[in-house]
């Protein structure tokens, strides 16, 4: 399992090595490359994003983005050469896509055409893309990898780019970022200097890890928060929420779930 998403419907997209499954509540479908899938049929499927009129994409270890229409797999080339390395896709309010590559760089799909981003056309380095994700008032966020350990975090309004923080303790691998109603940016990340969960409110960074916080666990695999403002948190330790309170493990007693590694969570 790399990755999961769920659409305005509520079925689930999940994304792994060679297969995309889908599950509707009643029925779980399961894709595989030697299906006649357009655009699934490299190892990993890195990234899945549900835009605004249920179309899902699903970016893959090589130069292209599969986006499934609730019928059809169509392909989308990457404006990149090769293996492009997307691990993270956004969707503006204009409902345009938005991806984030380890050697290339970020780049948009209006729906006919890509535009990239680069340092021949702004300040964004030319590679190391570890996350996007795009705000309630339509600001793209993107986060570059810099040095061992620790990121920049760049933010895109009416047409520039501009440095919005320097130095966030994450990893070169594969990082997670989503933003809360209140505009904030959540970051998790499997590997840096400091694990736990990193939030930007804007302004400040703050790092929150195990021990005073209450947080059972700094090897946060992915974080979300839902419309009530309670904590999800998947950990190499199990899965756990936090109501504002309390921090609650959920496994095989009290849930099913089990103890282990889990590495997704969705709301």
């Amino acid at each position: 399992l790399v990755s999961i998403e769920m659409d305005q419907s509520g079925n689930l997209f999940i994304g792994g090595f060679h297969f995309v499954q889908t599950y509707d509540k009643d029925s779980l479908w399961y894709f595989t490359d030697t299906l006649d899938v357009a655009g699934f049929n490299m190892p990993i499927i890195n990234a899945c994003k549900s835009d605004k009129i249920g179309n899902v994409y699903a970016a893959v270890s090589s130069p292209y983005v599969s986006k499934y229409n609730n019928l059809s797999f169509d392909t989308i080339q990457l404006p990149f050469q090769g293996n492009a390395q997307v691990g993270a896709i956004a969707i503006d309010t204009s409902n345009q896509l938005w991806v984030a590559s380890k050697y290339y760089g970020v780049a948009k799909y209006d729906g006919s055409n890509w535009q990239k981003f680069d340092s021949t056309n702004s300040i964004l380095p030319n590679q190391y893309a570890s996350g996007i994700c795009v705000d309630n008032n339509n600001k793209v966020y993107a986060l570059y990898f810099s040095s061992i350990g620790l990121g920049h975090l760049y933010a895109y309004t009416n047409g520039i780019w501009t440095l919005e923080q320097l130095g966030i303790p994450i990893g070169n691998d594969k990082v997670e970022m989503f933003v809360d109603a209140s505009n904030n940016i959540w970051i998790t990340s499997e590997v840096g200097m400091v694990n736990g969960i990193i939030k930007y409110d804007g302004a400040n960074i703050t790092t929150i890890i195990a021990g005073a916080s209450g947080l059972p666990s700094n090897d946060i695999n992915e974080f979300q928060i839902d419309d009530l403002g309670n904590w999800f948190y998947a950990t190499d330790d199990g899965f756990y929420s936090f109501d504002g309170v309390t921090h609650r493990k959920f496994d095989l007693p009290n849930s099913g779930i089990p103890s282990g590694e889990i590495k997704k969570v969705v709301v």
